[in-house]
């Protein structure tokens, strides 16, 4: 078996093609870390966990490290799968995975994209309830001020009619006296 150690399940790039390094395993675990059997048993005596390597030099390779190794266990690691594969598929598990990491990454983009989309979409929702409710305010007012434009030109009809019949009845009255005084 190889001496080489895998950096564990997280990715190290050195192509630099995928800068992400919150991201684990491309793809999910068909098996859980602890089922497997017959059971490896690391330094500590308990069953050691089965992880998937994925960084560039040992992609989609299988190896035992204690499943407490983050959290102060101990430093138990061995191989699972043998080192025979040709450097074709290992850079062709390279470049799937990278892809797949890839299209994760767009999906989570698109994902904050619909999200912020989403917010931005109710916010302006909010601001269009917001602004029908001060049309509808406005409308009453307009129909008011209408209304009394209504009344106004009514009033302001009537005063002619009566300014008409006011005049009509000083020029009668003026005719009357200056007949009077003739006479």
């Amino acid at each position: 078996m190889s001496a080489t150690r895998s950096s564990g399940s997280s990715y190290s790039n050195s192509r630099g093609d995928i800068a992400d390094p919150r991201v684990r395993s491309p793809v999910p675990y068909r098996v859980g870390p602890l089922q497997y059997s017959p059971a490896v048993l690391c330094e500590c005596g308990l069953k050691a966990a089965r992880w998937i390597s994925w960084s560039d030099e040992n992609p989609a390779r299988r190896y035992f490290k204690c499943l407490n190794a983050r959290t102060g266990g101990c430093e138990f690691y061995r191989w699972f799968d043998t080192e025979m594969r040709t450097e074709f598929l290992t850079e062709m598990l390279r470049d799937l995975r990278d892809a797949v990491w890839k299209l994760k990454k767009e999906k989570n983009e698109l994902l904050q994209a619909v999200t912020q989309s989403s917010i931005k979409i109710d916010e302006e929702r909010s601001q269009l309830v917001a602004a029908r409710r001060e049309l509808g305010k406005i409308s009453v007012v307009v129909q008011d001020l209408k209304a009394k434009n209504a009344s106004q030109r009514q009033r302001i009809t009537s005063l002619k009619t009566q300014r008409i019949a006011l005049g009509t009845l000083v020029i009668v009255l003026c005719l009357l006296l200056a007949s009077k005084i003739k006479m």
